[in-house]
């Protein structure tokens, strides 16, 4: 179950980095005069929101299946 939490993990902590890599090109191209290259980073900024929440839900799912592994032992 660890490999689990570790990979929900992993993919939050890869979502947050990307997001943050994204939000710093929305500021740069709203600053300059390049919308199209906020809106692409805009719309990475929504796909970056979804694999933290994805890798949220599998850490979740991850404790869920330990918890009922522990009710199915004890």
């Amino acid at each position: 179950m660890d490999d689990i939490v570790n990979i929900g993990l992993r993919g939050m902590q890869d979502g947050f980095r990307r997001a943050s890599d994204d939000a710093g090109r929305v500021v740069s191209a709203f600053q300059g005069d390049e919308a199209d290259d906020a809106v692409r980073s805009l719309i990475d900024l929504q796909i970056d929101q979804r694999q933290v929440e994805a890798s949220a839900r599998v850490i979740q799912v991850g404790q869920e299946l330990l918890g009922s592994m522990l009710n199915i032992y004890a």
